[in-house]
């Protein structure tokens, strides 16, 4: 097990600055105060040891046709003004989108559309959930009090699912450029959400900052340009966006937010957790029986209306 507090896999790789009121949004993979403690061949080893080693995990389960994806997660059981947060949220709302009707600069390809940033999960399959959960007493709220970040793996996942998609239609209408190496080393750069490999992000600041590369890999990263053209053209003038966007198949990344006082208590002077009880073991179990009972109906009926 590793503990959030080193390492946040659901945050983008790199270590959170000392500046005072950093939102907790904003704030990147090595946290406080190790981001202060831990040198540099310390943070460079955790990343490798363990962000790496998720995401490769990860990426191998996402490679297998899944449909849905629900991290969990819990939040306290107040807000900072001291009132009561609902049971559980639901979170599939992206923090840039929300904030400006756009994805954030810089951070994933700009071939990404910013239309895909609405929603990580499919409306219907969230208010089942939502719905389901009502109906067993729970109260439940949407994207409050906060949305997804960028770096969540819930936006990071819908990003890579995209040039996923993508990929696979382009090689269909297009295949002599599979096993090209300028457009192999395209998709991995689309498809480096977790921003880790450092050929993808030289090719990314090759094409969108105009940095210099060596003369080694001039002719390479030039042949890169041609075929990012070529799949830049295939996404403006195909249907492959509304084609993702609307597609049944889709899959659905959504937050779970818990309230911890459902299914944790906390020592009132260390603040240390409390060995869980069985009213709260209970409690797990029925939330998760509960949305499971939705996703079965979601699968079984309700993505047929899609």
């Amino acid at each position: 097990m590793l503990a959030r507090v080193l390492l946040d896999f659901n945050r983008f790789p790199g270590s959170t600055p000392h500046e005072d009121g950093l939102h907790p949004l904003e704030s990147l993979a090595i946290n406080s105060p190790f981001s202060r403690t831990l040198n540099h061949g310390e943070k460079v080893r955790l990343l490798e040891d363990y962000y790496d080693r998720i995401s490769d995990i990860l990426e191998a389960q996402l490679r297998d046709n899944k449909l849905i994806m629900i991290a969990v997660h819990t939040y306290d059981e107040h807000n900072p003004t001291m009132t009561r947060r609902p049971h559980l949220s639901l979170l599939s709302s992206v923090l840039n989108y929300q904030r400006e009707s756009r994805m954030p600069y810089g951070v994933f390809d700009p071939m990404y559309p910013d239309i895909l940033g609405e929603s990580t999960c499919s409306r219907i399959l969230r208010d089942r959930i939502s719905l389901n959960l009502e109906r067993n007493r729970f109260r439940v709220s949407h994207n409050h009090p906060y949305p997804l970040p960028e770096g969540s793996m819930e936006v990071r996942a819908q990003v890579w699912f995209f040039f996923d998609f993508v990929r696979q239609r382009f090689q269909a209408a297009n295949p002599a450029t599979v096993g090209d190496p300028g457009y192999d080393l395209v998709w991995l750069m689309l498809m480096n959400t977790n921003l880790r490999i450092h050929e993808a992000e030289s090719l990314r600041s090759y094409l969108h900052r105009f940095r210099k590369v060596s003369r080694s890999m001039l002719p390479r990263f030039k042949k890169a340009t041609l075929a990012y053209d070529e799949v830049t053209k295939f996404v403006s003038n195909s249907s492959v966006v509304s084609d993702f966007r609307l597609s049944r198949n889709r899959p659905s990344s959504l937050g779970l937010e818990v309230r911890k006082d459902l299914v944790c208590s906390f020592d009132p002077e260390t603040g240390h957790p409390l060995p869980i009880t069985r009213e709260q073991e209970d409690q797990a179990a029925l939330i998760g029986n509960v949305i499971a009972d939705a996703i079965t109906t979601y699968l079984e009926t309700d993505i047929h209306f899609l």
